[in-house]
């Protein structure tokens, strides 16, 4: 039996998403590649589960839940080799011009999973 002390993380808000999640899920049903990946490797590591974020991807346009399900549980470390994705940096981001206001908005971030606002204001992250 395992005794660990489980964590349980409850799903940040959109609000509390970095800029550029919260702008590629606004256009997810046209999003690229990357975008998909990066907002699928993203929400498991805020806390949502595997039927949440499906949720979320039903806007794409090309939709399947099966195959959808299999990718999200992939990178979410649930299928395969069991590794848990990372979305990509926020370096990487910059570099694929998918980063809001080049990253102005959360300049003292490596990757999105550190973002966070205190208090609901634009300017009141924490990185």
């Amino acid at each position: 039996m395992d005794r660990r002390a489980r964590t349980v993380v409850i799903p940040a808000t959109a609000e509390e998403w970095p800029p550029y999640m919260k702008a590629i899920a606004a256009r997810l049903s046209d999003a690229t590649h990357m975008e998909s990946f990066s907002l699928a490797a993203y929400l498991p590591r805020k806390g949502y589960g595997v039927n949440e974020v499906l949720e979320i991807f039903k806007a794409r346009a090309d939709f399947d839940e099966r195959i959808a399900r299999y990718q999200i549980e992939h990178i979410a470390g649930l299928r395969g080799s069991g590794t848990r994705y990372l979305p990509p940096s926020c370096d990487k981001m910059r570099t694929l011009g998918l980063c809001v206001e080049n990253g102005a908005v959360c300049p003292k971030i490596r990757n999105p999973v550190e973002y966070y606002r205190k208090g609901g204001k634009e300017d009141d992250w924490q990185g």
